[in-house]
């Protein structure tokens, strides 16, 4: 059994070229957005081996996608961008996400080990899209007896 959280820092992002129609008129420029997601999953994984183990496994879940400082920026002057002041608010989705994963983790002794287990992630919401993810990780196991 597994059970995943993520979180992706804000980072800001720019699309061009962009055209927004509003009752004001069609501007078209590039479109400056602040992005971040968070989200968490739930799953299952096989796994096969002792000192080299495969994992395959799948999780399934749910992802917030939040949009922010939404900016259209006239970029038609090069030396002078400027924003076109439309006040375009703030914006987030929520999407299934459906994770097939496979894996190799190498048990370096008795308490070590070192894994890699890439990741597909599908967002199923109203904008599909596929995210891919290659997590390295190291592992310290305890026992107690």
């Amino acid at each position: 059994m597994t059970a995943t959280g993520f979180y992706e820092a804000p980072a800001t992002y720019y699309h061009s070229p962009v055209r927004i129609t509003t009752e004001a008129g069609s501007f078209e420029g590039s479109l400056r957005q602040t992005t971040s997601r968070w989200g968490a999953l739930a799953g299952g994984r096989w796994v096969h081996g002792l000192v080299w183990r495969v994992h395959v496994g799948a999780e399934v879940g749910w992802s917030h996608q939040a949009f922010s400082n939404l900016d259209l920026v006239n970029v038609a002057d090069k030396s002078n961008p400027h924003s076109f002041g439309l006040g375009l608010k703030d914006t987030s989705r929520d999407s299934l996400v459906v994770a097939p994963l496979v894996g190799l983790e190498w048990q370096a002794g008795d308490h070590w080990s070192v894994a890699v287990t890439p990741r597909a992630e599908m967002l199923m919401g109203a904008d599909r899209q596929v995210v891919f993810i290659v997590p390295v990780s190291l592992g310290y196991e305890w026992f107690v007896f």
